[in-house]
């Protein structure tokens, strides 16, 4: 979590709150990883959800915020909230889901567990869950993490 991978999420940070200078005020913006398989009715959910307040995707049952996904209204609470973490970011090293999670406070609200990760996918019913996210996939001497996030995609897809 170093080099050019926190220089890629501080960038990709950057273009968030650049196209909140693009999308017209008040519309529902979602900024997502690309590691998420998307189900049917997930962005209606997050239309719905994101119209009170600004949500991110849980990390794990203890609550942790993951920056997998935010939704909000394009709100200057909201462009306020991406501009703190940049500077946190540019503060502390930290990466932008550390630096969220120190900036968020009662800012940030928590997705339902319908929008599931590897850490949160026994919480809601298979039926029930609006989209995956492959996390927990650190590279090592045998596997490449896009590798490691490729089987725990397939694996989520075949239904295992």
């Amino acid at each position: 979590m170093s080099g050019d991978w926190l220089d890629s999420v501080g960038w990709a940070t950057r273009n968030a709150l650049d196209a909140t200078k693009i999308v017209p005020q008040g519309r529902v913006m979602v900024i997502a990883d690309l590691d998420i398989t998307w189900l049917p009715g997930a962005f209606t959910e997050l239309e719905s959800i994101a119209q009170n307040g600004i949500w991110a995707m849980r990390e794990n049952r203890k609550g942790l915020i993951n920056t997998g996904i935010i939704a909000a209204r394009n709100t200057s609470p909201f462009r306020w909230l991406l501009d703190q973490v940049i500077e946190e970011m540019d503060h502390s090293g930290l990466h932008d889901q550390d630096a969220l999670r120190n900036v968020a406070f009662d800012r940030v609200n928590l997705l339902p567990s319908s929008f599931a990760n590897t850490k949160t996918l026994g919480m809601t019913k298979r039926k029930d869950i609006l989209c995956y996210h492959a996390i927990c996939s650190i590279a090592d001497d045998q596997e490449s993490s896009v590798e490691k996030k490729k089987k725990l995609l397939d694996k989520f897809i075949d239904g295992d």
